[in-house]
């Protein structure tokens, strides 16, 4: 016993946490909220990386309005913020989706380019950013506008 009393019994609602990697059940009393990296490449002093989270239980069905709700709040937070572009977009298998791409300067001198699309399917909410730098954006862009566009809830 870790801390020296016998721990005390969990409810037994019991709901499964799963990955590609491992899966293991948690008391109803735990939530996921997993944020899901994936490590792209290092290039102009950027590691790029695909951040992926999601949100269940999202009460408001409409993805634009959950997106235009979010920006906002980025436009208010961050300095040196620019809108580039936002607007709907089909994913493959005709999935809708919403896109923001947006340019801001978190350190100085520095212009960090960000890419959000936001996903709503099963009353969930999945929120997919990269950021770039000005010269990666061009590199890197088409290949993450491709894994973008491959998105799939299953």
């Amino acid at each position: 016993m870790l801390f020296g009393k016998k721990p005390k019994p969990q409810p037994s609602t019991r709901k499964p946490i799963e990955d590609s990697r491992f899966s293991m059940n948690m008391s109803s009393e735990w939530i996921d909220k997993s944020i899901y990296s994936i490590e792209g490449p290092e290039d102009d002093g950027i590691k790029h990386n695909i951040r992926v989270n999601i949100e269940d239980n999202v009460e408001v069905l409409d993805v634009a309005t959950i997106a235009r709700d979010e920006i906002m709040g980025l436009a208010n937070a961050l300095d040196a913020f620019q809108e580039l572009y936002q607007g709907p977009v089909r994913l493959n298998g005709s999935l809708p989706a919403y896109e923001f791409l947006y340019k801001c300067m978190p350190v100085e001198k520095r212009e960090v380019y960000q890419r959000m699309m936001f996903v709503l399917a099963k009353q969930s909410l999945f929120t997919l950013t990269v950021s770039f730098s000005e010269k990666t954006f061009k590199r890197f862009g088409p290949q993450v506008d491709s894994i973008y566009k491959s998105f799939t809830v299953m």
